[in-house]
């Protein structure tokens, strides 16, 4: 797990990381192009990867209040990312790619296969 905390580092305060994920959003939308992680990672001037640990704030030296905002910035930003992937889905022309994106991004997205045995097992000795 990183423990490069610099994206707290990088702004003065929430506000200044919100008028930035605000940004990276508005510009997407003027450019119809799709909300991604890695997009607002890039912005942010972090990796994917990350952007994906930055949910708790753990490990990070500020005020308990600007703390709670700046995670609740990032997990807001990153909800924001979640849905548009899951819209993509019901929506896109080819939903594999959303697909892809919410099983590898984000928590309780995966496939899963159920196989129901109808023969008893032999144990050998």
């Amino acid at each position: 797990m990183p423990t490069d905390y610099s994206l707290l580092r990088k702004f003065k305060n929430c506000k200044e990381l919100q008028q930035k994920v605000d940004v990276y959003f508005n510009l997407r939308e003027k450019e119809k192009r799709p909300f991604t992680l890695s997009g607002l990672a890039l912005s942010l001037g972090v990796d994917r990867v990350t952007l994906l640990y930055y949910n708790k704030g753990e490990k990070v030296s500020l005020p308990a209040d600007e703390k709670q905002c700046i995670v609740n910035t990032l997990n807001q930003a990153k909800s924001r990312c979640e849905e548009y992937a899951e819209d993509s889905l019901f929506i896109g022309k080819n939903p594999n790619g959303a697909a892809f994106a919410l099983k590898n991004n984000y928590k309780g997205w995966k496939d899963k296969q159920e196989v129901e045995v109808t023969k008893p097992l032999l144990i050998l000795k």
